[in-house]
């Protein structure tokens, strides 16, 4: 079964719990799709770097990102040339955490909140005015820029820009960047929750973004900055943690829940913005770990049982997609096959932290997570949905494959980092 499903109203204001019912779950295929080691990642080959990683790690278009120490901020290699770091700070501190990428452009900020685009297109810096738009000052937070290919969307500092709008939707498909503020603003977040700093998640294909407040998310669209957003209340839900990323695309929404469960592990839910449904998927609970949606495709973690983690915190990871029909699922287990010396504590096929898929699922990456990987985390790569491998260390340090962390990936690039925190790439085909 897929799990539970509630129905909701769709409206312009709320949304409030009608039904709950049942949702079959299609068959999950043979071998290939048991996530056993049964089917290689084709001629994949990682690029290892000698760029140390101290922060956020991005894909763009062309260049991949990624964080260095606090006085360097922020460097990028280009596809073509991965030997070769470019800083793009000069002499600015920008936040090695919490930039993101947009196209070929990087959204930037300093410490006081002073925010800078850089086009490394044509190696353009960008220094956008403060009552345009300015952050929060202090220490950077994982996410302040929420992508979506050429489009951004970030929430300002009400009370540095001249118009007191916090909501700004930044276009990178002009040069330099369109700025633009949206007037109807969800309200402030109060009472026990009152300290959480909301969320967004951008679908540019369809021209639409999403601000998560607290329990309720507030659906814009692109082309009227200053229409009232529809408003989806999902409290009688489970609401909605703001500790996980949010994923948007085609009206579709996936996150962990707010109130998890009795033991206080989270429950990995898919809401349905136009068919009025919150999902509840039945491979739940799950790990305080990574949730990803991409064309349909989406995968996620999870704490079932004492079997879906390893003795070094890595988790059973699990996939799905979402049909033409709508919410038709198919659900991937993996099968608890050892990666090394038969022994699991070394690591699982199919078990990690961190999850990237790229466009039509045809890539499915897993890693670890956190600065220093630890002795489970090797980088995996699931093929066309086939089962989970791990890929050849061009070091020849482990002949079981590369240890990797933090991955992330677009149709053209994955990028994580190794065992000693180095840049590493798979230039995809």
């Amino acid at each position: 079964m897929l799990g539970q499903r509630t129905a909701f109203a769709a409206g312009s204001l709320a949304l409030a719990a009608l039904s709950v019912g049942g949702c079959p779950q299609p068959p999950a295929g043979g071998d290939g799709n048991g996530n056993g080691n049964g089917s290689g990642g084709g001629n994949l080959q990682v690029i290892v770097t000698d760029h140390i990683v101290d922060g956020e790690l991005k894909v763009g278009r062309g260049f991949v990102a990624f964080g260095v120490d606090s006085g360097s901020g922020i460097n990028f290699v280009r596809k073509g040339s991965v030997a070769s770091a470019i800083n793009l700070s000069n002499s600015l501190s920008l936040m090695s955490s919490g930039f993101n990428v947009a196209g070929t452009w990087i959204l930037a900020r300093e410490f006081d909140g002073s925010v800078y685009f850089y086009d490394t297109a044509t190696d353009t810096l960008v220094t956008v005015p403060n009552n345009t738009l300015a952050l929060a000052s202090g220490s950077a937070l994982l996410d302040e820029f929420w992508s979506d290919g050429d489009y951004a969307v970030t929430l300002a500092d009400a009370t540095k820009v001249s118009d007191g709008l916090p909501i700004k939707l930044i276009d990178c498909t002009t040069n330099p960047p369109t700025i633009t503020s949206f007037t109807q603003t969800p309200p402030t977040p109060t009472g026990s929750r009152s300290g959480e700093r909301p969320q967004c998640a951008v679908d540019a294909e369809n021209r639409e973004f999403i601000v998560q407040v607290v329990d309720s998310v507030y659906l814009y669209s692109f082309d009227d900055p200053t229409g009232a957003p529809q408003v989806f209340d999902l409290s009688g839900e489970g609401g909605i943690s703001n500790s996980i990323s949010i994923f948007l695309e085609d009206r579709f929404v996936l996150y962990h829940d707010h109130e998890g469960v009795s033991d206080g592990r989270d429950v990995t839910r898919l809401a349905d913005l136009s068919g009025g449904l919150v999902y509840n998927l039945a491979q739940n609970p799950s790990a305080p770990e990574d949730v990803f949606l991409r064309d349909g495709f989406f995968g996620y973690f999870v704490e079932q049982t004492d079997a879906d983690i390893n003795t070094n915190t890595q988790y059973r990871s699990v996939f799905g997609q979402i049909g033409a029909n709508g919410p038709e699922f198919t659900l991937i287990s993996t099968t608890d096959k050892a990666i090394k010396n038969n022994d699991p504590d070394q690591g699982l096929f199919g078990y990690g932290q961190t999850v990237a898929i790229t466009s039509n699922g045809k890539y499915r990456f897993i890693a670890g997570d956190g600065t220093a990987a630890n002795i489970a985390e090797y980088l995996q790569v699931s093929v066309n949905g086939g089962a989970f491998k791990t890929l050849e260390d061009p070091e020849d340090n482990d002949e079981a494959g590369i240890f990797g962390s933090n991955v992330v990936a677009t149709d053209e690039a994955c990028a994580f980092t190794t065992l000693d925190q180095r840049l590493a790439l798979i230039l995809l085909p």
